[in-house]
């Protein structure tokens, strides 16, 4: 993930910083940023029903 005010400014920044970033950004009078999140392949595997309660917002990745 990269963020910043524009595409040529943007820098690596880890997921759980995206939020922090941005009200940092905003709270400085920002009044637009450039986000780039980038996929990982991965394919989906399901879970025995005894491993979570259903819409427990918990999802399994297997990656490739």
């Amino acid at each position: 993930m990269r963020f910043g005010v524009d595409e040529a400014s943007a820098v690596a920044l880890p997921p759980a910083e995206l939020i922090r970033s941005i009200n940092a950004l905003t709270s400085e009078g920002g009044d637009q940023f450039f986000v780039e999140i980038l996929r990982k392949p991965g394919k989906r595997v399901p879970r025995a029903e005894s491993d979570h309660v259903y819409g427990d917002g918990e999802l399994d990745f297997e990656q490739d």
